[in-house]
């Protein structure tokens, strides 16, 4: 495109000068400097006619997209020695010229030629390495203008700007090579640049970081200050780091080491490779990764580090993530977590709270049922994890046990509130009895803190009483703090909400109303943990609000989870309230939003699988609407949910007869679906499941029970 202009007679530097000449003589005006400033000059000029204006900006433009052009014209255009500008005399230098080359016509080529010439001058002026403060102000300026042709035009700009950069990260075509983009990405990151731009490759960086972490090279701390910036200013970045660490093997195999040329220099750098391949049980490998990934936690805040490490025992329990890398960094971390437990108690407090809540309300027969006999080593597996998250929650009651001391009387409420749950914790089977002994004794010392604190300024009487004030505020804020003061005390199963269930049962419902969302789904976490002492007021309650369309769909898909949650931790009691449960999540299904009624097939599926026996009332029912779905809803969402639902529904059964007559209508509404529902692979799987779970239940009717089988003994 450059040299397509070199022919034309009307655009060289000669005829450019010979014109500016002519010009200086008509408007009798002489200005010395370079050809770049001439042009600069004519363009604030009033006196000018129009024709003369275009010819000036069209010079102009050509000169910006000639080899080096930018360079030139930045160059042209700004004192770059310190000694003689200020730094905010700088920035808003740097802010009008940037405005200027993004707002420059494209008179001499078409307009996205111009601009991608643009785009890459920019990206290869921010390749280099600054060596001195002309350098450093040169590439600050090439990042402003880097921002103002992004911001000009995203669209383009992600394709001509962001693009070419990413590709080279990834080891694809690019006329970029990998140093010259993280080289590039780290002046970026350090300018006004949208960080988020660059997410999608920072599992990429962070591996770089790692396989650099023992050199001294400048691509090293290039990439481990990126990693840094982006975590410290990126929303959620600590689910974006436990992710990348999670498939980093994947990225680290992208890349090997090697010594790369720039300017006169080499550099130890990384480079494409095809060949290497880094195995995460090698110890070398696990060290090298843990240091990095602790260097880096050093320079971010505690409360970073705490919300990394309790993702990280949050994921123990899932098999499918690397378990060395994983167990490697708690191990490394868990020395200093109780510092950070102790700056942030109620961040670990909410955590124990959820976890333990998610732990307790899985059932483990349900959880057996959905493993074959032949998966036995998996489900062992399984165990062993759980039983591995289990200790570092125990940890975690320990250490805020331990500082009873440094934490305030809300706090300890919230800790009691953990008891409900230890509770039924060691009941589990998949502790043993010295274990069970040890959680026993932290239950019996958080209810001692409990009592401990019954004299404190604030006692509990006093919170269900500034509970009640909050709810009556005209403040949202203040009226969602109290609701989840209340649902605090219910949890914690508090003499004074117990004396008044009737009136919290009353002033939760009035909250259902409230128009604030946060409100709303306060009110209806409340009621749900109400709900099992009082579950003939709270449930129909929650039900209604579940089939409120005034709400959005993320409100209701909210109360549908907190119906199943309420279910399971009734237990056996929730087949009293089953025809209840069940017509609620019936008459979802017809609902016209797709999402509540893929929301209300997930609930029932749950629901049914804690049924049993029970689920014999409605089976016709839930078989015909399953059917319907199928056959009639036009989304595929629906579709693949009810599959699942099938699969979960016919796993959550003991005993097989209880759905035998219906097998063979189910087996028949699987294999009858339509060829375009089949063209979907999650479909297909879905389907797959169901028929194997069918399988399955037929297998257990004609296989009879080992313990029909009696030895004969012959003497």
């Amino acid at each position: 495109m450059e040299d397509s202009f070199h022919h034309d007679a009307h655009f060289n530097l000669k005829s450019i000068e010979e014109r500016l000449d002519r010009f200086e003589s008509k408007y009798k005006k002489k200005i010395e400097g370079n050809i770049i400033i001439r042009l600069l000059s004519f363009c604030g000029e009033k006196n000018m006619n129009a024709n003369d204006t275009k010819s000036v900006a069209r010079d102009l433009s050509y000169i910006l997209i000639q080899k080096n052009g930018l360079l030139s014209f930045i160059q042209a255009t700004c004192d770059l020695e310190n000694s003689s500008e200020i730094k905010t005399t700088f920035d808003q230098r740097f802010r009008a010229i940037s405005f200027i080359i993004a707002n420059m016509p494209a008179i001499c080529c078409d307009k996205d030629d111009f601009y991608s010439s643009l785009s890459r001058q920019v990206i290869l002026i921010l390749t280099t390495l600054s060596k001195g403060d002309a350098d450093k102000q040169t590439i600050k300026l090439a990042s402003y203008i880097f921002i103002a042709l992004y911001n000009k035009k995203q669209s383009l700009g992600k394709a001509k700007l962001i693009k070419p950069i990413t590709d080279a990260i990834c080891c694809k075509e690019s006329y970029l090579t990998l140093t010259q983009s993280i080289i590039c990405i780290h002046h970026l990151i350090l300018s006004d640049f949208d960080k988020n731009q660059f997410i999608p490759v920072f599992p990429n960086i962070l591996a770089i970081n790692t396989i650099l972490y023992e050199t001294v090279s400048p691509i090293k701390r290039a990439a481990k200050e990126i990693v840094i910036d982006i975590l410290k200013y990126v929303d959620q970045s600590t689910y974006i780091l436990a992710t990348s660490i999670f498939n980093l093997q994947i990225s680290i195999n992208l890349y090997s080491t090697g010594l790369v040329k720039i300017g006169n220099e080499e550099m130890l750098t990384v480079i494409p490779s095809n060949l290497n391949y880094v195995s995460v049980d090698d110890a070398k490998f696990l060290d090298k990764t843990v240091t990095a990934i602790t260097s880096i936690l050093d320079d971010l805040g505690n409360e970073f580090k705490l919300d990394f490490f309790l993702i990280l025992v949050e994921k123990v329990h899932l098999s499918h993530f690397n378990q060395m890398v994983l167990f490697s960094l708690v191990d490394a971390l868990q020395e200093q977590v109780s510092n950070w437990i102790l700056d942030y108690p109620n961040k670990a407090i909410q955590f124990l709270t959820n976890t333990l809540r998610r732990i307790t309300s899985e059932s483990n027969d349900s959880i057996q049922s959905l493993m074959d006999q032949e998966e036995e080593q998996i489900l062992e597996k399984s165990k062993l994890l759980q039983m591995d998250s289990l200790s570092m929650l125990i940890q975690i009651v320990s250490i805020l046990v331990e500082a009873k001391d440094k934490l305030t009387s809300e706090e300890l409420l919230s800790l009691k509130t953990c008891n409900v749950y230890l509770t039924k914790v060691v009941a589990s089977e998949l502790l043993s009895k010295s274990e069970q002994l040890k959680i026993q004794s932290l239950v019996d010392e958080i209810n001692h803190l409990h009592e401990t604190t019954k004299h404190s300024k604030i006692d509990n009487e006093d919170r269900f009483a500034e509970a009640v004030r909050c709810l009556n505020s005209n403040f949202m804020p203040q009226r969602a703090h109290g609701l989840v003061i209340l649902r605090n005390l219910i949890d914690a199963q508090h003499q004074s909400t117990i004396d008044h269930k009737s009136e919290l049962f009353t002033l939760i419902k009035a909250c259902l109303s409230d128009p604030d969302s946060y409100v709303y789904l306060a009110a209806v976490n409340a009621l749900a943990s109400l709900a099992l002492a009082h579950t003939e007021s709270c449930l129909p309650t929650l039900i209604e609000a579940y089939h409120d369309r005034d709400r959005s769909v993320r409100e209701r898909v909210s109360v549908g989870e907190s119906l199943v949650w309420v279910c399971k931790y009734l237990g056996q009691l929730a087949h009293h309230y089953h025809r209840l449960v069940v017509d609620c999540f019936l008459t979802g299904l017809r609902d016209e939003n797709e999402s509540i009624r893929v929301s209300s097939l997930s609930n029932l599926g749950q629901f049914c699988s804690s049924l049993k026996n029970a689920l014999s009332y409605c089976i016709i029912e839930i078989v015909c609407a399953v059917e319907c779905l199928l056959k009639t809803d036009s989304s595929l969402d629906v579709k693949r949910a009810c599959l699942m639902f099938v699969y979960i529904m016919l796993n959550g059964i003991d005993n097989a007869e209880v759905i035998l007559d219906h097998l063979k209508q189910i087996y028949h509404i699987i294999k009858s679906i339509d060829s375009k529902s089949l063209g979907d692979d999650i479909i297909r799987v879905h389907a797959h499941l169901a028929l194997e779970a069918i399988d399955n239940l037929m297998k257990k009717l004609i296989k009879p029970e080992n313990d029909l089988i009696r030895p004969i003994k012959m003497n």
